[in-house]
């Protein structure tokens, strides 16, 4: 990621929005808060080495479980994600 411009970070956080919605609207789930934190999620894993830094996010099942669908977005072939 830390190769992305600017508008392709954009692009990303665009198409990330998208695989939310499709996914929530599939399996039921939260999904404002999901979709809340789709910025900070592509900006922490484009100023941090991911998944060699560790962070800690304790806010709630709801974003955490999302929080893990960007790790697995941002750092495998989306195609590989259930």
């Amino acid at each position: 990621m830390k190769n992305l411009s600017v508008k392709e970070l954009k692009q990303l956080a665009d198409e990330l929005r998208s695989d939310v919605i499709f996914n929530v609207s599939k399996t039921g789930g939260h999904l404002g808060s999901n979709l809340g934190v789709v910025e900070l999620t592509v900006a922490l894993h484009y100023v941090f080495n991911m998944p060699q830094d560790k962070i800690l996010w304790d806010v709630g099942h709801q974003v955490n479980c999302f929080f893990q669908f960007c790790v697995d977005v941002c750092t495998t072939i989306r195609t590989k994600i259930p």
